[in-house]
C-alpha cells in the first residue's frame, strides 16, 4: 500500500499483480485459479489496494477477475462463468465469502460507484472483456443504476442507451443470467417503455438457440423422432415460459404478454420467477464452537480456560464446530488482538496444538500488518513450541482435518513466525533484547530430524509443486530460509557466522525436491551483498557453471531469474549457468514456474543487458538465446521487456533506441521465417510507451499483426492510442482497426475496442487528404454496418463535427 501511495506506484501495481492477480495451477478439471495471498488475506486487503490503486482500480479488479474466470477448469471452447455466482447483489445460500465472490462485489461496487469510471463505461467494458460472468455483472450494475435513477427521478441517456444495447444482446440468453436479464428489462421499460420492442427478437433468437442446443444435447431414449421433437419443443416451450415470467407483463410487448399468457395457461403460473434457484454445498468450512464476539469480551484466563474446556461431539456428518473451526477464530483474533492470551503461561501445556498453531498464526499475521505483540509472551510461545516433544499429550478429536494429532504444525507456524520476526522491517521492530532470543530458538531447537525426512520423502507432482512453492510449505527448508534470513541482517550481526555455517551442513543433504536451492536463489541479491566473503567461493557450488548445471543448481539459477531484476554485476556472475540452463530447453528444472517461463526469463536478462550496453550483440547468452530457444520463448522474454517500458512515465532516449532496434531485426527475421511470427506477440505493450510515438510503432504493428494474429487477443488495450494515432496516419490506423476486428462477432464490434475508438479511426480517414484512404474508410464503415455495427455512421458523424474526440477514448 505504501508503494501504491507513495512515489512508486509502478512498483506498488507490480506487486498488487504478483499479490492478488490469479494465476491458473493444475490442468484440465484439476485446473483452479491460485492467488498470492491465502483466502482470509486476500480478503482483508483487497479493499485496502483497491483503494490505493484509485483510479486505476476498476479495470485493475476487472483484470484480476478476468483472469481468475480463465483459470478455471478447461471445458474445450464452452465458458459457463456466469455460473460461479447465482445472484450479484449478494451471497446466497450455500455460498460462501472467498477470493472470487470479494471480486465480484468489489467489481460491482466500483462500477456503481463511478467513482474511477463512469457507470455506462463501465457496463460496457465489463461487457467487452467478453466472459460470462462479467456481462452478468453488467447486466446487474446497468439494472441497479436504473433503479436508483428512478427513485431519484433524474435519468442518465447514455445510461438508458448501454441497457438497450444489453438488452438487444443475445449472449445474454443463458438461463445464469436469467435473473439480471429480467431485472433489467424492467429497469428499463419502467423509463422508456419503447425498449420493450428489443425483447422480441431476443426472445426469438434464445428460443431457437434453445431449441438447437437441445436437439444436439439432449439424450435419446429410443423414442421415435416425432415423441423426440416433442420432448424438445416442450423442453424449449418450458425455458421460454421462465424467461417470459421473469420478465414481466408489464414489461413485455402485447405479443410477448399474449404468449406469456397462454404459456401460463398451459404450465401454470410460475409463483415467484425472481427467485433464485440457491446453490446447494455439503462442505461450508470448519465451525467454531463460539462466536468471534464472545471471545473478543473475554480476559486472556478466561479465554484459555474456555479453549481447555471445549471437546468435538460429532459424528463426522455436517458442519460441526471443530477445534480447527476455533482455532480460525482464534487467529483472526490475536491478529488484531494480540495480547488476547497474554499472562496466562504454560499455554504448550493447557492447550491442543490446534490452538497453539493458531496462536503462532495469529502473532504472524499481526506482525504482517503492523500491530505490536507482547514480546516476552511470543519468545516463551516460541520456545517453548520448539522444544516440545511432536507428540500431544491431547488426544486428536475428529478427523485429520479437525484437529492435529501432534505439535508438527505447531512447530512449523513457529518457524513461520521466527521467519517474520527475524526480517528487518520498517515498522513494528522486533525489540532488541528479544532477538537475541529468537535467534538462539532457531540456531538451537529451530531443525529436528524430522523436518528433513517428511520433507525427503514426499512424493510430488513437479507440474503442480515448484520447487519455490515446496519452500514455503514444507517445515524443514522454512527453517533453511529463516537461516538465511538470519544470516543476511545487516549492522553488527553477531549472529551471521553461525547461521551461514548452519546452512552450509543443511546444502549437504541431498534435496531431490530443489526447496532449499530454491531459497539460496531468492536471496542471491542480499547474500552477495551481506556476505559476498562467504557466497563468491561457494557461486559455483550453489549456481553451476561451465561445466553444466545439475537439477538443484537449476532450481537455484531460475530462481534468482524469477526473484531479481536484471543487474549486471548478477549478469556476470551467473552468465556460465545462465547458458548452461538455456542449453537445457524445456528440461530444465524452473524453481518457480514452468520451463517456458524460466528460459524466457534469462532471455529478459539477455535483453535487458543488451538495451543497457552491458554487452554487445554478440554476447554467448544473447546469441543462443535468439539462436536457440523457441519462437515463444523468445517472445514471451522480448514481451516482458516491453511491457516494463509500458509502466514506467520516462524511457532513456539510447534505451529506447536500442531496444527498437531490436525489435526491428526481429521482425526482418521472422520476414524472412514467418513460423517464428510468435516471436512479435507483445510489441502491442510497445503502443503503450511512452518511449515510441504513433509513426514508429504503428507501421511495425501493422506488419507485425500480418505475420501474427495473436496479438489480436489484446486489442482491447490499444483502442486510445489507435484512436489518437488515425489523427497523423490514418492511413495505417484504419488497416491496424481492419486487422484487429476481422474475426470479431457481428454484434461486439462497438464494444471491442475502447468506446469510441472505431468511428474516430474511420472518420480520421474518411477526412485524409488521400482519396484512396478516404475511399477505403467509406468501404469499411459500411461492412461493419453490414455486419452488425447499426449506429456506426452516427458515431462517425459525431466525430466529425467534434461531439466525440481522441480524448475521450477510455485507457
Amino acid at each position: 500500500m505504501r508503494l501504491l501511495e507513495g512515489d512508486e506506484d509502478v512498483l506498488g501495481r507490480w506487486l498488487a499483480n504478483e499479490l492478488f492477480n490469479p494465476k491458473p495451477e493444475g490442468e484440465g478439471y484439476a485446473r483452479k485459479p491460485t492467488a498470492g495471498l491465502d483466502d482470509y488475506w486476500y480478503q482483508q486487503e483487497l479493499p485496502r489496494v483497491v483503494e490505493a490503486l484509485r483510479v486505476n482500480s476498476f479495470k485493475a479488479v476487472t483484470g484480476w477477475l478476468r483472469n481468475w474466470i480463465d483459470a478455471l477448469p478447461s471445458y474445450g471452447s464452452n465458458e459457463f462463468s456466469a455460473a460461479e455466482r447465482s445472484s450479484i447483489a449478494d451471497l446466497s445460500t450455500g455460498e460462501h465469502p472467498d477470493p472470487k465472490h470479494s471480486l465480484i462485489d468489489t467489481v460491482r461496487d466500483l462500477a456503481l460507484a463511478g467513482v474511477s469510471i463512469d457507470t455506462p463505461s463501465a457496463a460496457d467494458y465489463l461487457v467487452g472483456r467478453k466472459r460470462q460472468l462479467l456481462h452478468k455483472v453488467a447486466l446487474f450494475v446497468v439494472a441497479e443504476s436504473l433503479r436508483r435513477e428512478t427513485q431519484l427521478q433524474s435519468h442518465d441517456q447514455q445510461l438508458i442507451q448501454v441497457a438497450k444495447r444489453l438488452l438487444a444482446d443475445s449472449t445474454s440468453y443463458d438461463d445464469n443470467m436469467r435473473i439480471e436479464y429480467a431485472e433489467l428489462a424492467r429497469a428499463t421499460v419502467l423509463v422508456d417503455p419503447g425498449a420493450s420492442v428489443l425483447l422480441k427478437e431476443f426472445i426469438r433468437e434464445g428460443h431457437l438457440d434453445d431449441l438447437r442446443w437441445m436437439i444436439e444435447g439432449l439424450p435419446r431414449n429410443g423414442e421415435s423422432d416425432d415423441d423426440f421433437a416433442i420432448e424438445v419443443a416442450d423442453h424449449a416451450s418450458r425455458s421460454k415460459h421462465r424467461w417470459l415470467s421473469a420478465i414481466g407483463d408489464e414489461a413485455l410487448p402485447p405479443e410477448l404478454q399474449d404468449e406469456l399468457k397462454a404459456l401460463c395457461s398451459r404450465w401454470g403460473d410460475i409463483k415467484d420467477p425472481l427467485e433464485r434457484p440457491d446453490k446447494v454445498s455439503s462442505w461450508v468450512g470448519p465451525s467454531a464452537f463460539s462466536d468471534p464476539t464472545d471471545l473478543e469480551q473475554m480476559t486472556p484466563v478466561e479465554l484459555v480456560e474456555q479453549l481447555a474446556s471445549l471437546h468435538y461431539v460429532g459424528d463426522g456428518w455436517g458442519p460441526e464446530p471443530s477445534h480447527e473451526g476455533q482455532g480460525r477464530v482464534l487467529a483472526a483474533l490475536l491478529t488484531t488482538k494480540p495480547f488476547a492470551v497474554s499472562g496466562v503461561g504454560n499455554l504448550v501445556g493447557r492447550l491442543r496444538p490446534t490452538y497453539v498453531r493458531a496462536i503462532l498464526q495469529g502473532w504472524t499475521a499481526a506482525l504482517k500488518a503492523d500491530v505490536e505483540l507482547d514480546w516476552p509472551e511470543v519468545v516463551q510461545l516460541v520456545s517453548d513450541t520448539l522444544t516440545h516433544p511432536e507428540a500431544s499429550d491431547f488426544p486428536s478429536e475428529g478427523d485429520g482435518f479437525d484437529d492435529d494429532a501432534s505439535f508438527l504444525p505447531a512447530k512449523t507456524a513457529a518457524l513461520r513466525l521466527l521467519e517474520s520476526l527475524l526480517r528487518v522491517r520498517m515498522n513494528a521492530q522486533v525489540p532488541d533484547g528479544s532477538l537475541p532470543s529468537f535467534a538462539s530458538s532457531l540456531l538451537k531447537h529451530g531443525r529436528d530430524a524430522s523436518a528433513w525426512s517428511e520433507y525427503d520423502s514426499y512424493q510430488h507432482d513437479e507440474a503442480s509443486w515448484s520447487p519455490l512453492n515446496l519452500s514455503l510449505n514444507w517445515r524443514w527448508p522454512i527453517y533453511v530460509r529463516a537461516l538465511v534470513i538470519l544470516a543476511v541482517r545487516d549492522g553488527g550481526n553477531p549472529w551471521r557466522a553461525a547461521a551461514l555455517e548452519e546452512l552450509d551442513k543443511e546444502l549437504e543433504c541431498k534435496d531431490s525436491h530443489g526447496a532449499v536451492w530454491a531459497v539460496v536463489g531468492e536471496h542471491l541479491g542480499q547474500l552477495l551483498s551481506t556476505c559476498s566473503e562467504w557466497l563468491e567461493p561457494r557461486m559455483e557450488r550453489f549456481f553451476g557453471g561451465a561445466a553444466g548445471v545439475t537439477t538443484q543448481q537449476q532450481c537455484a539459477v531460475t530462481t534468482a531469474m524469477a526473484i531479481h531484476h536484471y543487474h549486471p554485476r548478477l549478469y556476470s556472475l551467473l552468465r556460465e549457468p545462465l547458458l548452461a540452463a538455456l542449453a537445457l530447453g524445456n528440461e530444465v528444472r524452473a524453481g518457480w514456474g514452468t520451463a517456458a517461463e524460466a528460459q524466457a526469463r534469462i532471455g529478459q536478462w539477455a535483453i535487458s543487458g543488451l538495451i543497457y550496453e552491458d554487452i554487445e550483440p554478440d554476447d554467448p547468452l544473447v546469441m543462443a538465446f535468439f539462436n536457440g530457444a523457441d519462437a515463444q520463448v523468445r517472445g514471451a522474454a522480448m514481451s516482458n521487456v516491453a511491457w516494463s517500458f509500458a509502466q514506467t512515465k520516462s524511457v532513456d532516449a539510447g534505451i529506447a533506441a536500442r531496444f527498437g532496434q531490436l525489435w526491428d531485426e526481429r521482425i526482418a527475421h521472422v520476414r524472412e521465417s514467418p513460423g517464428d511470427a510468435a516471436e512479435l506477440r507483445g510489441i502491442f505493450w510497445l503502443v503503450k510507451s511512452v518511449a515510441y510515438d504513433a509513426p514508429w510503432w504503428l507501421p511495425r504493428l501493422r506488419e507485425a499483426l500480418e505475420f501474427e494474429s495473436d496479438i489480436k487477443a489484446d486489442r482491447y488495450l490499444l483502442g486510445r492510442e489507435l484512436a489518437q494515432a488515425s489523427v497523423v496516419d490514418p492511413e495505417n490506423s484504419l488497416a491496424v482497426l481492419e486487422l484487429l476486428l476481422e474475426s470479431v462477432d457481428g454484434g461486439m464490434l462497438e464494444y471491442d475496442l475502447s468506446r469510441h475508438a472505431v468511428p474516430i479511426v474511420i472518420a480520421n480517414a474518411l477526412q485524409s487528404a488521400s482519396e484512396s484512404v478516404a475511399r477505403a474508410g467509406r468501404s469499411y464503415m459500411n461492412v461493419l454496418g453490414a455486419r452488425g455495427y447499426l449506429s456506426l455512421e452516427s458515431e462517425v458523424r459525431d466525430v466529425v463535427s467534434g461531439v466525440i474526440t481522441p480524448d475521450q477514448v477510455e485507457e
